[in-house]
Parts: structure tokens; C-alpha cells; sequence
């Protein structure tokens, strides 16, 4: 999961939302969606602007990356669960609704997709 870190920047640099919309000519509302990591895309653009505008020489310091990967094997080791990397690419693809939301909440709602589908398929069994 990519996101954005727009949020500690404004604080690490002491500087506002406005202050960053006026001094860029960006959109209060367009850096609000980045701040949240409410948008399913990014302009080229407006990126370059923030990496100039916050003197960043790493893209780290800009975009953070977290590996659902990493999560997938946690919840497979903490719960005794056996889920699939492909299985849950497949289930992300299918659902545009969760674009924005992160790793932890695809596989709540993955998890809990799972568990109805098995609970649908044991009632038919009865």
C-alpha cells in the first residue's frame, strides 16, 4: 500500500494546509484527498511540486510504502489462517470501493468475506 505523508510533513515543517495550497496553487481540497490518502491516484505533477516545495532529496520522505504482504503472513501466524496471496489480489481488484483504505482494512472485510462465504456454504450443507 502506497500513502502519502503529507500530514507529518506539514507538521516536521511547521508550515499549514493553506500555506502549502496558497504558496503551490493547489487546491485546498486536492492536498485535503492527499493529506488523506483519500485519492486512487496521483499527479505527477502536483508530486514534484510538494517534493520542491518540502526540499525532499528521498521519496520516502514523501511516500510511505506498507507491504499487505507483510500482514497477510502476520494474520496467517497469529490466527492459524491459511490465506492467498493471489486470492487476495483478486478480492482487491474486485472491490473498488476499498481503493483508498489500507492493508489492515482490506483483510478485515477480506477476513469477514471469507467467514460469511464459509458460514453461507455450511448452512446449505445443513
Amino acid at each position: 500500500m502506497l500513502k502519502l505523508r503529507l500530514k507529518e510533513l506539514y507538521k516536521e515543517k511547521g508550515v499549514t494546509q493553506r500555506e502549502v495550497s496558497e504558496d503551490l496553487g493547489i487546491r485546498q481540497g486536492t492536498l485535503s484527498g492527499l493529506a488523506n490518502n483519500a485519492r486512487s491516484s496521483w499527479d505527477i505533477d502536483i508530486l514534484l511540486s510538494l517534493l520542491i516545495y518540502f526540499e525532499i532529496k528521498d521519496i520516502r520522505e514523501l511516500i510511505e510504502y506498507e507491504s499487505p504482504l507483510e500482514f497477510i503472513e502476520q494474520m496467517n501466524n497469529n490466527f492459524n489462517l491459511n490465506l492467498e496471496k493471489k486470492h487476495f489480489i483478486d478480492f482487491i481488484r474486485e472491490r473498488n470501493d476499498l481503493n483508498n483504505k489500507d492493508s489492515s482494512e482490506y483483510l478485515k472485510y477480506y477476513i469477514n468475506s471469507i467467514n460469511y462465504s464459509n458460514i453461507s456454504k455450511n448452512n446449505k450443507n445443513d
